[in-house]
């Protein structure tokens, strides 16, 4: 569950992160949020995984 739940937290913060250094909006206020949000997925697949393999 954790691990379906951190892929989806990671994607969409992903493609924001690209798309928005991509286009150079780094005054945006929203790249904090979606870093912060791609780096919960990313916790969260980590944190899965680790629980599966023990």
């Amino acid at each position: 569950m954790m691990l379906i739940v951190g892929v989806l937290l990671l994607v969409p913060g992903a493609l924001c992160v690209v798309l928005n250094v991509t286009l150079g909006g780094s005054g945006n206020p929203l790249t904090g949020v979606s870093v912060l949000v791609t780096l919960v997925g990313l916790g969260l697949v980590v944190f899965a995984r680790a629980q599966k393999r023990g």
